[in-house]
């Protein structure tokens, strides 16, 4: 019993001295490598001249409240607040900020590597599709593209069920892109009821909730 009561105690001291270190140690600030600063993002570095995205919608489920960037950013105002809040409307943020790292190698074998760190040094990422022709995009799509696209399952059941009308969201779901500027043909998934290949709520296409648990 001496001997229990002794590791139990060297446990707990252990545990003390690691929430210590990390209630210490974890903390999260605004990249400070360059004293370069913008929180809409660095004019230096742009694609086709798109201005830095800056769109956002609010996160709040379960007891989480969150904002999420449309520039691959989250969890911040773009200023220097914090906006990953647990509980919900207490106050307390537990995350400062993160963003989308994505690497991958090219037909070359060249590492192309997409990574966002605070904006003050450029973008990595830009909203719109880019042509599939000419990979480029302009100003006007980008800002047309600089929003999110929120739906909720249950007025996407409603909708299928007929008892409730196509929302603004089943209307501009973004399933395609525009034919005219070469982007692609699908984009946001949907389902296509008619099974004509294209989205029109009009013909009941909605989208793309496993509504009857059958994809796999």
């Amino acid at each position: 019993m001496v001997k229990e009561t002794n590791i139990m105690k060297f446990n707990t001291t252990i545990l003390a001295v690691m929430a210590l270190l990390i209630s210490t140690f974890s903390y999260g600030r605004e990249y400070q490598g360059d004293g370069k600063k913008s929180g809409a993002g660095n004019g230096d570095a742009t694609a086709a001249n798109c201005a830095p995205p800056v769109g956002w919608k609010e996160l709040s489920i379960n007891n989480v409240r969150a904002m999420i960037q449309t520039g691959g950013d989250m969890w911040w105002d773009l200023v220097g607040v914090p906006q990953y809040e647990i509980p919900k409307n207490s106050g307390k943020t537990s995350l400062f900020a993160g963003s989308l790292w994505l690497g991958g190698r090219d037909a070359s074998g060249q590492l192309k590597v997409a990574a966002l760190r605070f904006r003050q040094v450029g973008m990595d990422f830009w909203t719109g599709p880019l042509s599939t022709v000419t990979a480029e995009i302009d100003p006007t799509t980008c800002d047309q593209w600089d929003k999110h696209f929120k739906s909720y399952r249950q007025e996407v059941d409603a909708f299928v069920a007929g008892t409730g009308d196509a929302t603004e969201v089943i209307k501009e779901w973004p399933a395609h892109g525009d034919p005219s500027k070469d982007e692609a043909a699908y984009l946001a998934p949907f389902f296509d009821v008619d099974g004509d290949g294209y989205y029109n709520y009009d013909a009941g296409d909605y989208p793309g909730y496993d509504l009857s648990g059958n994809v796999e």
